[in-house]
């Protein structure tokens, strides 16, 4: 079989809309967090599923964990939103082809100037996505008969918005004025996702408007509505995709393992070409060296380098009010425990730096230049092992 698809969710009714799709489950934990198991509905896919809990900076790090531990060849996740435009009905879904985590900026005396950071999503698999929303396939499976599949940018924040008068809804107005949808946990897997070099897609089933009648609205039915839909959508997709190589790769683990996907010991490697042109690698559970002893060395030196650049770029980001001192202290406790553990010393070891260095980036992820050096000590640390 291919390597797993990860199923991400952030609240129960997303988890069980996605669980219903799944077969052959039993439960896998890491580190605390619960993974389910499974096959796909129609047997195609090996599945993952977790549930992150609301907000960006859980899901980021569920996914850098989950990334590391068990090398998805995709990250989907599902679950509902409200919608942003008068033209988006309740039990539709939208599919993000962008991303943003809108809320970063820089607040002064004149003013809040919005600093967003956006990821697009992989170009082939929404191509295929937008194809498999149009066929007969998805019309037989949809849930419901008026649920349509839209395409388009969707906002990812910190904030639960039932309002269009609002601060952060007239920011959205202006800045964001041709997102379709906004949510709470998109930004942090897409961000965990580009820095690994791992495809991800963002599908969300709409069950508010975001316009002051959310509580009204969740008291029907309309949450477990959008989440069965934003879940049929996305199994059926991750089913279809197997028809088809995941994004576009230039080289692949040549051999996936069977079996339970706890027991795969070889290392999956591959390289993927992203909007930004550079080469990344990714590695799997390993056992066995694969540094020789002088490029180790270099690696480890890099590490320490970019350690100490974080740590100055992060007094610098609070001194400037790009972040403020509670995300200072916690992004410095993060940063320390991380340094405790880089180089790590054997697989688990990296798999707990990899952790921490997930939360950090959740914290820091709208600082653009903490984040990339984040980034950086994350792909360095992948390609480490005992």
């Amino acid at each position: 079989m291919n390597r797993p698809i990860l199923f991400l969710t952030a609240i129960d009714v997303e988890r069980r809309a996605v669980l219903e799709h799944l077969t052959d489950r039993r439960d896998v934990t890491d580190r605390g967090t619960r993974f389910i198991q499974g096959l796909t509905r129609r047997g195609r896919r090996r599945a993952l599923l977790a549930q992150t809990g609301p907000g960006n900076t859980g899901a980021s790090a569920t996914a850098q964990l989950a990334i590391a531990r068990f090398s998805p060849a995709l990250v989907i996740f599902s679950g509902i939103a409200g919608a942003l435009q008068p033209h988006i009905e309740l039990g539709d879904v939208v599919v993000a082809d962008q991303i943003t985590a809108y809320g970063g900026g820089l607040s002064q005396d004149e003013g809040f100037w919005s600093r967003p950071r956006s990821w697009q999503a992989p170009h082939a698999e929404q191509q295929f996505a937008q194809s498999l929303s149009e066929g007969a396939l998805w019309q037989e499976h949809r849930p419901s008969p008026s649920g349509r599949v839209r395409f388009g940018h969707i906002a990812s924040g910190e904030v639960v918005l039932d309002s269009r008068t609002s601060d952060i809804a007239q920011r959205l107005l202006r800045q964001h004025n041709d997102a379709l949808a906004i949510e709470m946990e998109g930004a942090g897997v897409a961000r965990a996702a580009h820095t690994n070099g791992v495809p991800f897609m963002v599908v969300r089933g709409i069950s508010d408007r975001a316009d002051g009648t959310k509580y009204t609205t969740d008291k029907g039915d309309t949450q477990q509505q959008a989440a069965s839909a934003a879940a049929a959508f996305a199994v059926l997709l991750a089913d279809e995709l197997t028809a088809r190589p995941i994004s576009e790769t230039a080289t692949r683990a040549t051999a996936d393992q069977q079996g339970d996907i706890t027991m795969q010991h070889q290392p999956v490697v591959h390289q993927t070409i992203r909007d930004n042109n550079r080469i990344g690698n990714m590695v799997g559970i390993s056992h066995g060296n694969l540094l020789s002893g002088k490029e180790h060395d270099q690696v480890e030196e890099s590490l320490r380098a970019e350690l100490a650049q974080v740590r100055r770029l992060l007094e610098g980001a609070l001194s400037d009010g790009r972040i403020s001192a509670d995300e200072h202290r916690e992004a410095a406790q993060h940063l320390d425990d991380a340094a405790a553990m880089v180089p790590p010393k054997d697989s688990q070891q990296q798999g707990a730096a990899l952790w921490v260095l997930g939360k950090l980036l959740g914290i820091v992820g709208g600082v653009a230049d903490l984040s990339d050096h984040v980034g950086r000590i994350i792909t360095s640390i992948n390609r480490m092992t005992s």
